[in-house]
């Protein structure tokens, strides 16, 4: 074959996504045309998309060889270490590209990803930032400045750039959704429901998007149309245990019934102490409990705590370290700061998980002039530092941290006196909260620890 049938042949196979038909091609092109940088970069972009990245590695390092001007090997080669969570070597090659192609797109996007693996959201931000000066109308790279703002716990900006996003490509499914969720997030439950379904609409095979407008729907109490939905995403992908456990949990027993066939020969596949065999198992407790077999149901919820334990297990020695910082932290009566915040007042409602805040929110949101908020994360965010780094909470620190926790409130009805934040893991967080926010009032919630065990 000559050089250009073997290059359409494996592009050919390439940009239909048939991995492994175009890294068969291109291997083959690479022993006829030993010289030519175009088939180890097709064979590394191939393993790259069957995610062998580790694989993938030396063909883009074979390209470069053959070729060192040649940039989008460079790129692919950058692309694939962020994959692999190499942001430095990633880095260094991206600065090569941009040296030779200042406004390169791809290489932006790249370098601000790379920024994001490192672990340096605001620098990714200014990255992003610079980019979309260029060219305002991208909305991959608003996505990403928007994965940043969140990583910094700034959820309007996060929102701000999902919106944008979408103002330049109205079906962007992506956007959507991430829209979705922070709108709801935002208590913005209406527009985060069309948000979700037009998702969905634009991108019916999305399984991210149903599973956002399910969820959407359970926060809503349409339990019927999130099934619908649940059911599609079984269609899409049948091994999905999260989907499963969201079904049992909304289904009523006769379709339960129907469903714990399907849950038993999940549970077989699901590996030991794994996430899916966690949820498969929660699934057949919902399932056990409505069929009043009350021995199933502790033994499936059993194995589920088990799994969820091994998943995330509890380091007891660094909470008592943390423990130990709070407590010296505010050795004494707490000092208010002189922090003068605008606005309603917050309302904190604290406690043990299941041990009755979502229900004392409602109440307390009754009143006309309360705005319930639900679990806000950015305090716990902002005071990370506090918190984990031993850092001093100074009146100036106090201030600041008043100053960006207000400006990352969500927009609420005129003459809203104070809005609740229910949030049970505050309470870590309470020295803190009191001296930043001198008129805050707190609700602690005692339950009986065997009525929250059993909740």
């Amino acid at each position: 074959m000559t050089l250009q049938n073997d290059l359409q042949s494996a592009l050919g196979f390439l940009n239909q996504g048939k991995f492994k038909q175009a890294l068969k091609q291109s291997k083959g092109g690479m022993k006829r045309h030993k010289s030519h940088p175009d088939f180890p970069n097709i064979a590394g972009i191939c393993l790259s998309g069957l995610g062998k990245h580790r694989d993938a590695v030396p063909y883009f390092k074979k390209a470069l060889a053959l070729a060192p001007g040649f940039h989008d090997a460079r790129k692919n080669l950058a692309q694939t270490l962020l994959f692999m969570q190499q942001g430095e070597p990633a880095m260094k090659l991206l600065e090569r590209v941009l040296k030779d192609q200042p406004g390169d797109q791809a290489a932006l996007y790249l370098q601000a990803q790379a920024h994001l693996v490192m672990n340096d959201p605001q620098a990714a931000i200014e990255a992003a930032t610079a980019a979309l000066a260029r060219d305002p109308r991208q909305p991959r790279m608003l996505r990403l400045r928007a994965t940043a703002w969140n990583t910094l716990g700034d959820e309007n900006a996060t929102l701000a750039d999902y919106q944008a996003a979408i103002k330049v490509n109205a079906n962007d499914a992506d956007a959507l959704q991430n829209a979705s969720l922070l709108l709801a997030r935002l208590m913005r439950q209406d527009e985060a429901t069309e948000a979700a379904r037009k998702a969905v609409a634009v991108a019916p095979q999305n399984v991210e998007a149903r599973r956002r407008l399910a969820s959407q729907l359970i926060s809503n109490g349409e339990s019927g149309a999130a099934r619908e939905q649940c059911l599609a995403l079984l269609e899409l992908d049948p091994k999905d245990t999260q989907v499963l456990e969201m079904l049992a949990r909304i289904s009523s027993r006769e379709q339960n019934a129907d469903l714990l066939p399907i849950a038993q020969k999940a549970l077989k596949a699901a590996a030991p102490r794994s996430l899916d065999r966690a949820n498969v198992s929660f699934a057949l407790a919902r399932i056990a409990d409505q069929a009043g077999d009350k021995d199933a149901f502790a033994a499936h919820n059993d194995e589920a705590n088990a799994c969820m334990a091994a998943q995330t297990p509890y380091d007891y020695e660094e909470s008592e370290r943390q423990f130990t910082r709070i407590i010296a932290a505010f050795p004494d009566q707490i000092t208010p700061a002189d922090t003068a915040p605008e606005g309603p007042r917050p309302i904190y409602v604290v406690g043990m998980p299941r041990s009755g805040t979502t229900l004392t929110e409602t109440v307390i949101g009754l009143h006309p002039d309360v705005f319930p908020l639900g679990e806000r994360g950015v305090p716990a965010f902002l005071l990370h530092p506090f918190i984990e780094k031993d850092q001093d909470f100074t009146p100036e620190a106090a201030r600041t941290f008043v100053a960006e926790d207000i400006s990352r409130l969500p927009e609420m009805p005129e003459g809203t006196a104070a809005y609740v934040d229910k949030m049970p893991d505050n309470y870590r967080l309470l020295g803190h909260l009191c001296t930043a926010y001198p008129d805050a009032r707190f609700v602690h919630l005692c339950r009986d620890p065997r009525d929250v065990a059993m909740s």
